[in-house]
């Protein structure tokens, strides 16, 4: 029912920011000053910042990572990409199949898929609220992080809300036209920030199961599309 209820939220979402999009196209475009399509991105570091069970076995990870941007006036399509890097604070004993020690290494995979919409869009700062889905993988090394059948490993799905602001008066190599040009293009520090909501029920919930809240400063911007 909780994941029911959760996909339906999403769905919903969604159609009410294609509406506020098809309201704006709507609008006299002289009065407002935005392309119809352009690309962004960011190159970050963070941190996410556990609670519950899964608190108690893993430490909080340090993140490296990238965020895609597609944008359509002031509609955002983005799309996650987050490795972290950790490691376990107890014994994590799977029923005496297999264990994970306590002070291994750990690497922490995380992928959404968010919509949002930039409420506030000048010159000087742009700020955009998301709401997606997702999921986060942990693992001991990458060909268990990327083994999706390793029932002692498994993937936790969830539904993220959050946000980024891009300081666009702070703009890096400010007069250099491969960073920032007259056409609005930018390349700016970007704040992000998030937190997850469990999907349902997985294995070892025991170990595996909770939130997390997620910040991340990176050099991100936007390139207009001709």
């Amino acid at each position: 029912m909780y994941k029911a209820r959760s996909i339906l939220f999403v769905i919903l979402m969604l159609l009410f920011m294609m509406e506020v999009d098809a309201q704006i196209n709507g609008l006299d475009q002289k009065s407002i000053e935005y392309t119809d399509h352009s690309m962004g991105g960011n190159f970050f570091v963070g941190n996410g910042i556990y609670s519950g069970n899964i608190s108690t076995y893993f430490s909080n990870p340090i993140y490296v990572g990238l965020n895609i941007d597609y944008y359509r006036n002031r509609f955002v399509i983005q799309f996650d990409n987050y490795l972290g890097f950790g490691k376990t604070q107890n014994i994590l004993d799977f029923t005496n199949q297999d264990f994970w020690d306590k002070n291994d290494f750990v690497l922490s995979g995380m992928i959404n898929l968010s919509i949002g919409f930039s409420i506030i869009d000048n010159d000087k700062i742009m700020i955009v609220p998301l709401v997606g889905m997702g999921f986060n993988k942990l693992a001991a090394n990458l060909d268990e992080l990327y083994d999706f059948k390793n029932p002692f490993k498994p993937i936790a799905p969830h539904i993220t809300l959050g946000g980024y602001i891009d300081l666009r008066s702070l703009k890096i190599f400010k007069y250099h036209p491969s960073f920032n040009s007259q056409d609005g293009s930018y390349t700016c520090p970007r704040l992000s920030f998030g937190y997850t909501l469990p999907i349902g029920q997985i294995d070892y919930a025991q170990f595996y199961q909770g939130n997390q809240l997620y910040l991340s400063l990176g050099i991100g911007g936007l390139g207009k599309l001709k």
